[in-house]
C-alpha cells in the first residue's frame, strides 16, 4: 500500500534536487575594508619625520627664493665698444654702484640711479641698461657708447667730442682716442665736460666734409668755428683761401659747390685771395 507523504515533506525534497539560488550579497575572494572601520592612527615617529619632512621643504622652497634675490656685486660688462676706456675702468665703476646696500637686491635695487650715475661718470654712455637674472644672481650692465668725432680745440684746452655733439673729456685723459679732424673753437662757447657743444646735426656735417675732403685728397689743415653761429670755415694747407660753410644747411650741396670751385679755380690757376663762400645753395662767392 502506497505511503503518502506530508506536503511539506515533499516540498522540501523538491527543493533539495534543485540549484543553489544565486546570492548576490556574497563576494569572491577578500572583502572590502568598511569605511566605518576606524583605522588605526599612526604612530608618533610617523607624525614627526612627516612634519620633518613638512619644515625641510618649506626652509628649502624659502632658502631658494632668497638665494635667487640676492645680487652679486659685481656685474657683467656688456658693451658695443672700448674705445675710450678699457672694460675694467667699466668694471670698476659699476662694482661700485653695485656695493651699495640697496642693490644687492633685487627688490630693492635703484636701475635708473645706476644708469645715471654711470652716464654720469662716462658721458659718452648712451644707454646703460642694468639687466637682472630671473634666478641667477650675476646682474649685466649693457652699455651702448658713442663714437668719438673730432677734437674740439676751446679755451686752450683740447677735448673730445663724440657723434652726438656732447663733450666726452679731455684729450689728454683719453689717449686710445686718435687720428680725428680738430675743430677750433672761437665762438666763445663755454666747454664744460658732459654738456653738448655742437647739434647731432652740425656734428654729422662735420664728419662727412672731413670724410670727403679724405675722399677727394684736399689736404685738410683745420676746421674753425667763428663767432658768427652757425658757420664753419675750412683751410687746406694748400690754398690761401678758406672756405665758409653753414652748418644748417644741407652739406651734399655746399661740400659738391666746394669741390666743383675748388677745381675750376685749379684749372685756371685763379685762386680767392680771401675766401670761398658755398652757404648758398647753386652760387659760389669768393673773394
Amino acid at each position: 500500500m502506497a505511503r503518502v507523504l506530508p506536503e511539506r515533506v515533499r516540498v522540501s525534497r523538491k527543493t533539495a534536487n534543485r540549484a543553489p539560488l544565486m546570492q548576490y550579497y556574497r563576494g569572491s575572494g577578500k572583502s572590502a575594508a568598511s569605511p566605518f572601520v576606524k583605522k588605526k592612527p599612526f604612530s608618533r615617529s610617523r607624525r614627526i619625520a612627516a612634519k620633518t619632512l613638512d619644515t625641510i621643504l618649506i626652509v628649502a622652497v624659502i632658502a631658494c627664493l632668497i638665494y635667487s634675490l640676492i645680487l652679486q656685486p659685481k656685474p657683467r660688462i656688456i658693451s658695443n665698444s672700448f674705445g675710450y676706456h678699457s672694460a675694467g675702468v667699466y668694471q670698476q665703476a659699476a662694482d661700485k654702484q653695485f656695493q651699495a646696500l640697496k642693490n644687492r637686491s633685487k627688490v630693492t635695487i635703484d636701475e635708473p640711479a645706476i644708469s645715471t650715475a654711470l652716464k654720469n661718470q662716462f658721458p659718452e654712455i648712451e644707454v646703460a641698461a642694468v639687466g637682472l637674472p630671473l634666478f641667477g644672481q650675476k646682474p649685466s650692465v649693457r652699455l651702448s657708447i658713442s663714437a668719438p668725432s673730432f677734437f674740439f680745440n676751446s679755451e686752450s684746452r683740447v677735448y673730445v667730442v663724440d657723434t652726438d655733439g656732447v663733450v666726452v673729456g679731455l684729450a689728454s685723459n683719453l689717449p686710445t682716442v686718435k687720428r680725428l679732424p680738430t675743430v677750433n673753437d672761437q665762438s666763445g662757447f663755454k666747454t664744460k665736460i658732459g654738456t653738448q657743444a655742437l647739434s647731432t646735426g652740425a656734428v654729422s656735417f662735420i664728419n662727412q666734409l672731413a670724410a670727403q675732403c679724405v675722399h677727394a685728397g684736399v689736404p685738410l689743415k683745420s676746421l674753425v668755428l667763428p663767432p658768427l653761429a652757425q658757420e664753419l670755415d675750412l683751410y687746406t694747407q694748400d690754398k690761401p683761401y678758406y672756405v665758409k660753410f653753414y652748418l644748417g644747411g644741407d652739406p651734399d650741396a655746399q661740400i659738391g659747390q666746394f669741390l666743383a670751385a675748388r677745381h675750376q679755380f685749379a684749372t685756371n690757376h685763379q685762386d680767392p685771395s680771401q675766401y670761398l663762400d658755398v652757404r648758398v645753395g647753386g652760387k659760389v662767392y669768393y673773394k
